[in-house]
């Protein structure tokens, strides 16, 4: 019996090797279906959340990605041609984000490029009872030897794919040109001479449609002779042990790196997941997490990580232990980077680490996030208390936040939560419109928001961490709901949670934020398979999933709603974050969390830890991501690490700066991962 993924046919007769196969769950070009996209998808650029059907189509702290695009690239040759390289046109994704919200979608691409399959051409020729010298017996017809396809004899003018005589289709450029069920093939269309930079013509092809898919459990007799895409199977136990891929260590690393595509790097005039996703971080020297940041980039090629640039500047210095958000912001393609600074203002910077704007007269940056506020195609930039233009850094809009305290200063993300079709600011206990006009009031306490459709009914909530720090001995769970009808137009559904559950706090010590405080930003995924959205969270005894069915349900205790938690060590913080993945495609989401000491891979339903790695850090609010940063096809946990504090694994071992983990029998996801509150509803696959 087979082991691992099975999958992969390479069909040598015609060339065709399949590079797609998993759980494909991905975002597409022009729009997100879930955790995953199209074409490998990458994305610089913002787009207005869809508003309506709860906020789980809006925004989570922390997002999951569950992906695995099936955009083919492939290589192929018609019979009558010689072999080429062709790229696959369907792109098609489903994907649970982290608020549990399951859309699929599928990029038809140009659709009048179609093609037609034929029976070919069988009446012509000498029988086979004949003597057939110069060919070869098809259906009892002697054919010419480059005619034969299969059981067919093609006639004048077709070609020979997959077994099947077909006629040519339209030309094209990309797979994108074709019909969903469609590929662009090289062969047979014209060498370009396009000059990276601008000027000359780019390769073309001819459409040609891709074999059916195989039945359940069929497989070709002959992988030589394709004539159908078989199904790609999981049937090992044996798919959470990540290899360490790449790394960097040249510096420490305290804040999760952000992933985007800052230019076209195969000069196609586009910025998009066809081109090399780069990795963008901050690092800091010796201790000074608060201080004298560095901002990098770089890329994965050829296997190797490569250097795009890195800028250390002196006036308006880098605050290296707070997020990054990525975004294309000015409308030319590629995505620019904002920053926090040392002062908690913001500045923005050009794809190839220029300055863009700086904003100096903002109160904090913390966690800045990107989103089209007023939909006209222009993003805005949202810190904790104002909204920025997004092209200039100039002051659109203030609002009040509460808990002046750095770390433990309220944040806020954006989403539609009066469903009235537009953006609003939503903070842990309060609503604001885009221009900070008030819109609800929850008068709850608390520090991260998540918004899910905990109910499914179309409404969403917002689930609130609230950890207020050392001495404060909060640690809670909350949600509440917008209700236009409600005193201050906010409804509690539930508040005062203990996220410890049943971890005693003495894990820490007392004079740490993990003893009195604890929580950091939530992730909303379906974790327990009763198909509603649960939560995850991180505190600093121990991490929890509590059920979001039972949060709604007044009649259930608090004690009750929780699913499991399991203990970790982070007393330092208490406020790291979490992610949330389907790494082996079977439906049920697996849960990433690092440590102090540890990044473990736990099973999301009932903890069991699958995978357990040494990376040490200090912690701030860092959390692994997933994407696909080396184009592989697989995803990879992208993690932060540094080795100032005294935190390390058995044996005194210590790590740092940007780890790369993977497996070759992950499935396949998105190539972005934008800002601290990313979601795949808000952004999208171009730039």
């Amino acid at each position: 019996m087979r082991t691992g993924l099975i999958c992969g046919f390479v069909a040598s007769a015609i060339g065709l090797m399949l590079a797609s196969c998993g759980d494909d769950t991905a975002c597409e070009t022009d729009g997100c279906g879930g955790e995953t996209a199209t074409s490998g998808g990458n994305a610089t650029e913002t787009g207005t959340s869809a508003p309506t059907s709860g906020a789980s189509e809006t925004a989570t702290t922390t997002a999951s990605g569950s992906a695995s695009e099936s955009d083919s690239s492939a290589t192929a040759t018609a019979t009558a041609t010689a072999t080429a390289t062709a790229t696959a046109a369907t792109d098609s994704a489903s994907a649970t984000d982290s608020t549990s919200d399951t859309d699929s979608t599928s990029d038809t691409g140009v659709t009048d490029s179609t093609t037609d399959t034929d029976t070919g051409t069988d009446t012509d020729g000498p029988a086979c009872e004949d003597e057939c010298f110069d060919g070869v017996c098809v259906g009892g017809v002697c054919c010419p030897v480059d005619d034969a396809c299969g059981e067919q004899c093609c006639g004048e003018g077709q070609l020979c794919a997959f077994e099947s005589c077909v006629d040519p289709g339209d030309a094209c450029v990309t797979g994108s040109d074709c019909a969903a069920d469609s590929y662009c093939d090289y062969s047979l269309g014209e060498a370009g001479d396009k000059i990276c930079g601008g000027g000359g013509s780019p390769d073309t092809g001819v459409c040609l449609p891709l074999p059916s898919k195989c039945e359940p459990g069929e497989e070709p007799d002959d992988p030589n002779t394709l004539e159908c895409l078989p199904e790609c199977l999981f049937t090992s136990d044996m798919i959470f042990e990540p290899e360490l891929k790449h790394q960097w260590t040249a510096g420490r690393v305290m804040m999760p790196p952000i992933i985007a595509q800052l230019d076209d790097d195969n000069c196609d005039d586009n910025v998009d997941g066809r081109d090399i996703p780069d990795m963008i971080w901050s690092s800091f020297a010796g201790g000074s997490y608060n201080n004298n940041g560095t901002l990098h980039a770089y890329s994965v090629i050829d296997g190797t990580m490569v250097k795009k640039w890195s800028v250390n500047p002196q006036s308006n210095r880098i605050w290296p232990g707070k997020a990054l958000a990525a975004a294309n912001l000015d409308g030319i393609p590629g995505a620019e980077i904002v920053a926090c600074t040392e002062g908690g203002r913001a500045r923005a910077f050009h794809p190839d680490g220029s300055d863009y704007w700086s904003a100096l007269s903002i109160s904090y940056c913390d966690m800045p996030a990107i989103a089209d506020f007023d939909g006209d195609g222009s993003p805005e930039v949202l810190l904790a208390g104002s909204v920025l233009n997004g092209q200039t850094g100039a002051v659109k809009a203030t609002f009040p936040v509460k808990y002046a305290a750095s770390w433990w200063r309220e944040r806020a993300l954006a989403a539609d939560i009066d469903g009235d079709g537009a953006l609003e600011i939503v903070t842990a206990t309060r609503a604001f419109e885009a221009d900070g006009t008030m819109i609800a009031d929850s008068k709850l306490t608390g520090t991260f928001p998540a918004i899910a459709d905990l109910d499914l009914d179309g409404k969403p909530e917002v689930i609130v961490i609230a950890n207020l720090g050392k001495g404060s001995n909060v640690h809670n769970l909350h949600v509440w709901r917008y209700d236009a009808d409600a005193p201050d137009k906010a409804v509690v559904v539930r508040q005062n949670v203990d996220i410890n559950g049943s971890l005693n706090p003495a894990l820490c010590p007392v004079n740490s934020n993990g003893y009195s405080g604890g929580g950091g930003p939530p992730t909303v995924a379906e974790f327990n398979g009763d198909g509603k959205p649960d939560i995850g969270v991180a505190g600093g005894v121990g991490y929890a999933v509590f059920d979001g069915d039972k949060l709604m349900d007044e009649n259930v205790p608090n004690t009750s709603t929780l699913v499991w938690s399991k203990q970790t060590q982070d007393c330092s913080s208490s406020f790291t974050g979490s992610s949330v993945y389907d790494f082996d495609g079977d439906g049920r989401a697996e849960v990433v969390y690092g440590d102090e000491e540890f990044l473990r891979i736990y099973r999301g339903f009932d903890g069991k830890i699958l995978s357990e790695i040494c990376n040490t850090s200090g912690t701030l609010h860092e959390y692994p991501l997933i994407a696909d940063v080396d184009s592989d096809g697989h995803a990879d946990i992208v993690a932060a690490s540094n080795n100032y504090s005294s935190f390390s694994c058995p044996g005194n071992i210590k790590t740092t700066g940007v780890r790369v983990f993977s497996n070759p029998r992950w499935t396949r996801t998105r190539k972005i991962w934008n800002q601290h509150t990313y979601h795949v509803t808000n952004i999208r696959m171009v730039a």
